[in-house]
């Protein structure tokens, strides 16, 4: 495997325990922010690395291959909603203590779509940046 897509793939395993570890009850004495804050700042420093490791190799083979140009067309579409979902709940939950079903019910959601999200990128993402990279 290529060396940036292990490190990427220990990212998605240190992202979903880091959001996995954010508990409602954490919020009473801040230890629940200063984890939300570092989920928050480990998603977009992957994102960032994704942006310009990952892609200008798959975005330069898509111009002559449209298989690829369409994984990334969906990826790109799914992006869009979980970095949306994610941004309504790390602004939503950044002050005060959550109530509990609700941050129950949000967390839930968005670490299900993450893992989903991230399972997507390992399974298709990743076989075509190995192919291309072999090339």
């Amino acid at each position: 495997m290529h060396d940036i897509l292990k490190r990427l793939s220990i990212e998605h395993s240190e992202l979903e325990q880091a959001m996995a570890g954010i508990k409602p009850r954490q919020f009473r004495d801040d230890e629940g922010r200063s984890r939300l804050l570092r989920v928050h700042d480990l998603l977009l420093q992957h994102t960032r690395e994704e942006q310009q490791e990952l892609y200008p190799v798959l975005e330069k083979a898509a111009t002559a291959d449209q298989r690829i140009a369409d994984h990334l067309h969906l990826m790109s579409d799914d992006m869009k909603i979980v970095s949306g979902l994610a941004e309504d709940f790390f602004r939503k939950y950044q002050q005060g203590q959550p109530a509990l079903i609700e941050f129950a019910t949000d967390h839930g959601a968005l670490l299900t779509i993450l893992k989903i999200r991230l399972k997507r990128e390992e399974q298709t993402l990743f076989p075509l940046f190995e192919a291309l990279s072999r090339n």
